[in-house]
């Protein structure tokens, strides 16, 4: 692997001349919204996956809060982008804003408003949802939202349909009426002000309308990918397991080979902002495998642990595992003292249990 140095990339032309110099190193673009581009910028999701791929040159096309619109209005340069680059993976981050942002706004209705169902079948339909969500524009919103990803695609058939395109669900979220503050910067609060504007003023309920939104979402996602080879759904929902009142959280990912040559994101974290001003803190939350099965450290502190496995470890958990700061992960025949001791938690599975019951039988 070549020596490539900085490998991440905000203009056209940066990235042309390193694509230049290193004509065989792989190639991605990331477009979309906030994860891509959040305000304390050393925790952006685009620079922790350049910092795991580092001989993979990446090409930022973020904005933070970019919606439908903002998106269609990037498309021909994107285009342009594809056409000349032919990325290796993309990985587009875009709906949220659509679905629990501002844009909210457009389809909530109060109780005493007529209902048009449109014509999804939803299924099971919770009352606070068909009081007070317009279904009708909701499902044109979230066919807005796929049509985004859809166009991509297209571009990504057209140049290199062998790229893979890495998209992604939003987890549930608690909403607080709490803006986003960084210094002087203020966004928000989402959510809450639009269904408190209908008269859905209950904490339990509202959640009720933004977690049956965001399932809606997912659903259109995966049945999209479903039908468009080499487009991957990261499912973050269900990560966070408690309410972090005026906090943020995006997803960092590391990476795993699973074949000779083919590489992808294989565990995302949830990375937790707090407080305000020059008080941003950010923190070890949670653990997602994209695929088969989850790990949920949320709530049990463990961003300094040893884990300890069975006699054979799970060969792409553990890779990952090796790229998170104070998480180590042996297998059992490996627990000693020393690595027990530098850890502030341990951790066994129960293959591990197992294992030791075995040998102190």
């Amino acid at each position: 692997m070549p020596i490539i140095g900085r490998n991440n990339f905000t203009t056209i032309a940066d990235y042309a001349a390193a694509t230049a110099d290193f004509a065989n190193a792989k190639r991605c673009l990331a477009f979309g919204d906030s994860w891509f581009q959040y305000p304390p910028r050393p925790i952006d999701i685009e620079k922790q996956v350049a910092r795991a791929f580092k001989g993979t040159l990446f090409l930022n096309e973020a904005v933070p809060g970019r919606d439908s619109a903002q998106w269609k209005l990037s498309l021909p340069r994107i285009q342009r982008e594809i056409g000349t680059f032919g990325f290796d993976a993309i990985l587009l981050s875009s709906g949220g804003n659509d679905v629990v942002g501002d844009e909210l706004l457009e389809y909530v209705k109060t109780a005493a408003q007529a209902q048009a169902p449109g014509a999804t079948n939803w299924g099971p339909i919770p009352n606070e949802v068909f009081d007070h969500v317009r279904l009708e524009l909701f499902e044109h919103a979230l066919g807005y939202a796929i049509a985004d990803f859809r166009e991509i695609v297209q571009y990504r058939n057209m140049y290199s349909p062998g790229t893979i395109i890495f998209v992604h669900t939003y987890d549930y979220i608690y909403p607080s009426g709490d803006p986003f503050e960084l210094g002087p910067i203020t966004v928000g609060p989402w959510a809450k002000p639009a269904l408190d504007t209908v008269g859905l003023t209950d904490p339990d309920q509202q959640r009720v309308v933004t977690n049956w939104l965001l399932d809606q979402f997912a659903a259109a996602l995966k049945s999209f990918a479903s039908q468009n080879a080499n487009v991957r759904v990261v499912d973050s929902r269900g990560t966070l397991t408690s309410k972090r009142s005026g906090r943020a959280f995006h997803f960092n990912s590391y990476r795993e080979q699973v074949g000779p040559g083919v590489w992808m994101p294989s565990v995302s974290y949830i990375e937790e902002s707090a407080g305000t001003g020059s008080q941003i803190t950010a923190g070890l939350k949670g653990l997602v495998r994209f695929w088969s099965f989850a790990t949920k450290f949320s709530g049990l502190g463990l961003a300094n642990a040893l884990i300890i496995d069975g006699a054979e470890l799970d060969n792409g958990f553990a890779n990952a595992a090796r790229n998170l700061p104070d998480i180590d992960v042996l297998p059992v025949q490996g627990i000693n003292v020393y690595d027990i001791l530098r850890r502030q938690k341990l951790v066994l599975t129960k293959a591990a249990l197992d294992a030791l019951e075995a040998r102190f039988k």
